[in-house]
């Protein structure tokens, strides 16, 4: 005890501590006491001290959690958590509270004569403190955030300085290491982990029918770390049912289910859990006028909505009063999106794709260049375009096309449009036709007939690039880049990223698109999960079309501003089409093999049966 007289603290402090070992603290605490070089100031002190971080304008909401989740009741050793877990809106400063309750815990650490010992650990061995996420460079900006906050500080450049040699991790004396490491679930093998950030959790990678999982099952990314470090860190740091310093998993609201959201629900029954859930009005109030707006939750079937006072929703007890200075988030981004980012209101597992119907149907706002909404390219039954468009086309714009083929059963939705211009430095896209194909009983769609088509359009427009799913994809290469066009391959994938990528581009108002009802009709009933982000259709439903504007919309979105010209490009050659009683006629000869060539931006491709020049080769060249 006398040993402990020779260190600096609050007097008054210490003796509290040593009464609540004494009545309260049981074999821990006694371990803890015995161990003690000098008695630790408290959050406050440490993150605002001088001789400490010296960081003098963290916001008092992240102090009084921090002081919450280590000085309960005046104490400061020892937490009554053995984890804290971090949720709320974009800005809620989630990672900001992470790192200090971290480097905090490291403090408490230099507090020891020898930390090893209270914990049964060699002196020469590591003790961990490991910051980890999706991926390593995710992980590793919270880690770049500690590391600043430690050469910064009077405390561990003097006092319990770092090692300043060593770039690839923090240093620090008694082996005591923060390392970031990689979102893999062997990267902490080996390491005595007394704590981590796990960052991000919500958005970790979840995957069906995965190799990572045993017999291919589920793999849960944010699940699979969570569990390894939990093991490691109760297996070597958790004695007599207490922790010195707690764990730490963050991540930003997105779905009902996500890791994170369980975690908050499991915190519900488990009092060792604490929650730090907080929006970013409430973390900086002073930011704010005080004025709303109020928007309902959504509940069953009625979605997430903005509501006036005369609104019969807007008295509902599901609804959250929002800053004004957030209402034009809520007018660019999806209402859900705005909720998730700004609010900390998480969606639920599977919900509606559009929630903001109005606006989705307000972007089909010209009219469609084809005159029928859908054909069979059989007997006669083909497209036909508008008499305006023909006679005036825009021929000042490269236009690209996507064909969602099918052979039987499916429809074949075909879209084509082009960039129109730029507003702000944002493209203005145009999805000037739509059109379904339909298959009829006993035959299956004539994709000849399709390519034909393209040929006599391309007569009026200038159709250089089109694009196909995984199906179609080699097919129109066989049939079209020997006449000089481009043919690139779009196909949604398992979080239907460019669906998402289209939801962006439509609520921003970035897109205008030909009306076509079976399109809107697809697009309003289509659904999420939450979970993957996988966008699906309803259960008897299609999404034909839609898929063919999304994908289209996905390919002008790769080609480079200067593409978008007719001049940049060599145009196709494409055959002569003639329109019979029953359909299209083709007449002339296929190009030699290799004898087309097109030059754009200064460099030449030869196409032929091996060129294997698509457009996204094309593209890399800008």
């Amino acid at each position: 005890m006398n040993e402990l007289k020779t260190f600096p603290s609050a007097d008054s402090a210490l003796v509290q501590y040593v009464y609540y070992v004494a009545e309260h603290g049981g074999k821990f605490h006694e371990n803890l006491l015995e161990n003690l070089a000098r008695y630790p100031v408290g959050v406050r002190e440490f993150v605002e001290g001088d001789e400490y971080l010296g960081l003098k304008n963290v916001y008092p909401a992240v102090i009084e959690s921090l002081e919450q989740v280590y000085n309960t009741d005046g104490i400061h050793l020892g937490t009554e958590y053995k984890e804290v877990c971090l949720s709320g809106g974009i800005g809620s400063a989630k990672s900001y509270t992470s790192v200090l309750g971290i480097l905090y815990g490291v403090y408490l650490l230099s507090c020891f004569r020898n930390p090893h010992a209270i914990f049964g650990l060699d002196s020469n061995s590591e003790i961990s403190i490991i910051f980890q996420a999706l991926n390593f460079k995710v992980g590793n900006l919270a880690y770049k955030l500690a590391r600043e906050f430690v050469h910064g500080s009077k405390y561990f450049t003097q006092s319990f300085p770092v090692d300043t040699k060593i770039k690839s991790e923090l240093v620090l004396p008694n082996n005591i290491i923060l390392r970031p490491v990689s979102g893999e679930q062997t990267a902490a093998i080996g390491q005595n982990v007394i704590s981590c950030l796990l960052d991000e959790a919500s958005f970790m990678d979840y995957v069906k029918k995965s190799t990572k999982a045993d017999e291919g099952g589920e793999y849960d990314q944010a699940r699979a770390l969570y569990g390894n470090l939990r093991t490691r860190i109760d297996s070597r740091f958790a004695k007599y049912g207490a922790h010195l310093i707690p764990m730490w998993v963050a991540g930003s609201a997105r779905h009902e289910e996500d890791f994170v959201q369980q975690k908050i629900k499991a915190a519900e029954s488990d009092s060792t859990i604490y929650v730090y859930n907080r929006r970013i009005w409430e973390v900086k109030p002073w930011d704010y006028s005080g004025e709303t707006f109020r928007v309902y939750l959504g509940k069953n079937s009625i979605p997430p909505q903005i509501v006036e006072p005369e609104d019969a929703l807007y008295d509902s007890e599901n609804t959250l009063d929002v800053p004004v200075e957030l209402r034009s988030a809520f007018n660019t981004q999806g209402i859900r999106q705005a909720l998730r980012d700004h609010c900390g209101i998480p969606s639920g597992v599977t919900g509606n794709f559009i929630v903001e119907v109005d606006k989705a149907k307000g972007r089909f706002d010209r009219r469609n260049i084809f005159t029928t909404a859908s054909c069979t390219f059989l007997n006669g039954d083909l497209p036909k375009v508008l008499k305006s468009f023909r006679d005036n086309p825009r021929s000042d714009r490269v236009w690209f096309a996507h064909l969602d083929m099918s052979r039987t059963g499916d429809n074949t939705g075909i879209a084509l449009g082009y960039l129109d211009k730029w507003v702000n430095n944002r493209p203005q896209y145009v999805i000037a036709g739509v059109l379904e194909v339909r298959p009829t009983a006993g035959a299956v769609i004539p994709w000849d007939a399709i390519v034909h088509f393209l040929f006599r359009l391309s007569r009026i427009i200038p159709l250089y690039c089109i694009s196909a799913d995984q199906v179609a994809h080699n097919y129109m290469r066989e049939q079209m880049v020997p006449y000089g066009y481009m043919v690139e391959r779009i196909s949604d994938n398992a979080s239907s990223d460019i669906f998402h990528g289209f939801l962006n581009t439509l609520t921003e108002g970035n897109v205008s698109i030909g009306s076509h009802a079976k399109t809107v009709k697809e697009l309003l009933a289509l659904n999420v999960e939450e979970k993957t982000g996988k966008v699906t259709k309803p259960a008897g439903g299609s999404k034909d079309c839609i898929d063919a504007v999304v994908s289209l919309v996905a390919l002008l979105k790769k080609v480079p501003r200067h593409l978008n010209y007719p001049d940049r490009w060599n145009p196709p050659n494409p055959p002569a089409v003639e329109l019979s009683a029953d359909g299209y006629e083709v007449s002339g000869k296929l190009p030699e093999q290799g004898n087309l060539r097109v030059t754009v931006c200064g460099a030449t491709y030869a196409f032929g049966e091996d060129s294997g020049q698509d457009l996204g080769r094309l593209l890399q060249r800008g």
